[in-house]
Protein backbone atom coordinates (compact mmCIF):
# COMPACT_ATOMS: atom_id res chain seq x y z
CA UNK A 1 0.00 0.00 0.00
CA UNK A 2 1.36 3.50 -1.61
CA UNK A 3 1.48 6.87 0.80
CA UNK A 4 -0.67 9.12 -0.60
CA UNK A 5 0.81 12.46 -2.00
CA UNK A 6 0.69 15.51 0.64
CA UNK A 7 -2.28 18.10 -0.02
CA UNK A 8 -1.24 21.95 -0.61
CA UNK A 9 -1.66 22.65 2.84
CA UNK A 10 0.72 20.41 3.70
CA UNK A 11 3.41 21.44 1.57
CA UNK A 12 3.23 25.00 2.83
CA UNK A 13 3.10 24.07 6.76
CA UNK A 14 6.30 22.20 5.00
CA UNK A 15 8.10 25.34 3.83
CA UNK A 16 7.39 27.28 6.92
CA UNK A 17 8.71 24.12 9.03
CA UNK A 18 5.58 23.26 10.54
CA UNK A 19 4.53 20.63 7.99
CA UNK A 20 4.70 16.63 8.95
CA UNK A 21 8.20 15.07 9.23
CA UNK A 22 7.33 11.54 7.71
CA UNK A 23 9.87 12.17 4.97
CA UNK A 24 7.33 11.65 2.21
CA UNK A 25 8.95 14.15 0.37
CA UNK A 26 12.96 12.02 0.19
CA UNK A 27 10.59 9.66 -2.06
CA UNK A 28 7.93 11.08 -3.76
CA UNK A 29 9.22 12.75 -6.78
CA UNK A 30 5.77 14.47 -7.41
CA UNK A 31 5.14 15.84 -3.87
CA UNK A 32 8.99 17.46 -4.62
CA UNK A 33 7.96 18.50 -8.27
CA UNK A 34 4.72 20.31 -6.30
CA UNK A 35 6.63 21.76 -3.71
CA UNK A 36 9.21 23.96 -5.92
CA UNK A 37 6.81 26.60 -7.47
CA UNK A 38 5.43 26.79 -3.74
CA UNK A 39 9.35 27.43 -2.09
CA UNK A 40 10.11 29.48 -4.96
CA UNK A 41 6.37 32.06 -4.16
CA UNK A 42 7.69 31.78 -0.42
CA UNK A 43 10.96 33.15 -1.53
CA UNK A 44 10.10 36.07 -3.29
CA UNK A 45 7.57 37.28 -1.50
CA UNK A 46 10.19 37.29 1.56
CA UNK A 47 12.48 39.66 -0.74
CA UNK A 48 9.78 41.57 -1.81
CA UNK A 49 9.18 42.00 1.91
CA UNK A 50 12.64 42.88 3.01
CA UNK A 51 13.02 45.56 0.00
CA UNK A 52 10.60 47.33 1.08
CA UNK A 53 11.70 47.81 5.05
CA UNK A 54 9.27 50.55 6.10
CA UNK A 55 12.21 52.96 8.27
CA UNK A 56 11.96 52.43 12.08
CA UNK A 57 11.29 55.97 12.47
CA UNK A 58 8.16 56.31 10.49
CA UNK A 59 6.71 53.54 12.52
CA UNK A 60 7.45 54.58 15.60
CA UNK A 61 5.76 58.10 14.57
CA UNK A 62 2.79 56.33 13.62
CA UNK A 63 2.76 54.30 16.85
CA UNK A 64 2.98 57.75 18.90
CA UNK A 65 0.28 59.38 16.84
CA UNK A 66 -2.05 56.00 17.43
CA UNK A 67 -0.74 56.27 21.17
CA UNK A 68 -1.95 60.04 21.38
CA UNK A 69 -5.38 59.35 19.71
CA UNK A 70 -5.98 56.34 22.35
CA UNK A 71 -5.12 57.84 25.24
CA UNK A 72 -6.36 61.75 24.22
CA UNK A 73 -8.60 63.80 26.56
CA UNK A 74 -10.03 65.68 23.77
CA UNK A 75 -14.17 66.08 24.39
CA UNK A 76 -15.35 63.85 22.16
CA UNK A 77 -13.26 60.99 23.22
CA UNK A 78 -14.16 61.63 26.75
CA UNK A 79 -17.82 61.26 26.34
CA UNK A 80 -17.24 58.08 24.70
CA UNK A 81 -15.27 56.59 27.45
CA UNK A 82 -18.10 57.72 30.34
CA UNK A 83 -21.32 57.40 28.20
CA UNK A 84 -22.03 53.83 29.17
CA UNK A 85 -21.05 54.51 33.30
CA UNK A 86 -23.34 57.62 32.92
CA UNK A 87 -26.08 55.65 31.15
CA UNK A 88 -26.25 53.07 34.14
CA UNK A 89 -26.50 55.47 36.60
CA UNK A 90 -29.22 57.64 35.06
CA UNK A 91 -30.74 54.13 34.34
CA UNK A 92 -30.68 53.30 38.29
CA UNK A 93 -31.62 56.57 39.23
CA UNK A 94 -35.06 56.26 37.03
CA UNK A 95 -35.32 53.00 38.48
CA UNK A 96 -34.94 54.47 42.46
CA UNK A 97 -37.40 57.48 41.35
CA UNK A 98 -39.64 55.42 39.80
CA UNK A 99 -40.18 52.68 43.35
CA UNK A 100 -40.22 56.36 45.47
CA UNK A 101 -43.21 57.59 43.27
CA UNK A 102 -44.90 53.69 43.09
CA UNK A 103 -44.39 53.64 47.04
CA UNK A 104 -41.51 52.01 47.65
CA UNK A 105 -40.64 48.38 47.17
CA UNK A 106 -43.40 45.71 47.95
CA UNK A 107 -43.00 45.18 51.70
CA UNK A 108 -45.60 42.18 51.66
CA UNK A 109 -43.84 39.36 53.15
CA UNK A 110 -45.06 36.49 53.85
CA UNK A 111 -43.63 33.22 55.96
CA UNK A 112 -41.54 30.89 54.93
CA UNK A 113 -44.26 28.10 56.27
CA UNK A 114 -46.76 30.37 53.20
CA UNK A 115 -44.31 29.59 51.12
CA UNK A 116 -44.13 25.98 51.84
CA UNK A 117 -48.30 25.91 51.79
CA UNK A 118 -48.34 27.87 47.94
CA UNK A 119 -45.96 26.24 46.73
CA UNK A 120 -47.31 22.72 47.83
CA UNK A 121 -50.82 23.76 46.26
CA UNK A 122 -49.19 25.19 43.12
CA UNK A 123 -47.79 21.34 42.72
CA UNK A 124 -50.73 19.94 43.76
CA UNK A 125 -52.66 21.12 40.82
CA UNK A 126 -52.67 18.95 37.52
CA UNK A 127 -53.76 21.59 35.33
CA UNK A 128 -51.46 24.41 34.35
CA UNK A 129 -52.40 27.98 35.08
CA UNK A 130 -52.29 28.90 31.67
CA UNK A 131 -55.44 26.57 30.57
CA UNK A 132 -57.32 27.66 33.18
CA UNK A 133 -59.20 30.66 31.14
CA UNK A 134 -59.80 28.19 28.08
CA UNK A 135 -61.72 25.34 30.26
CA UNK A 136 -63.43 28.22 32.26
CA UNK A 137 -64.87 28.66 28.46
CA UNK A 138 -66.57 25.17 28.24
CA UNK A 139 -67.15 24.70 32.10
CA UNK A 140 -70.35 23.79 32.65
Amino acid sequence: MGREHWSDEQLIAHVYGVGPEDGHLSGCAECRSRLEPIEARAEDFLERASATDVPADFLAAQRRTIYARLGGNSGRFAVRRWAPALAAVALVAGIAMFEQQRGGMNTDRISDAELVQQASQLAEDSTPQAVAPIEALFGE
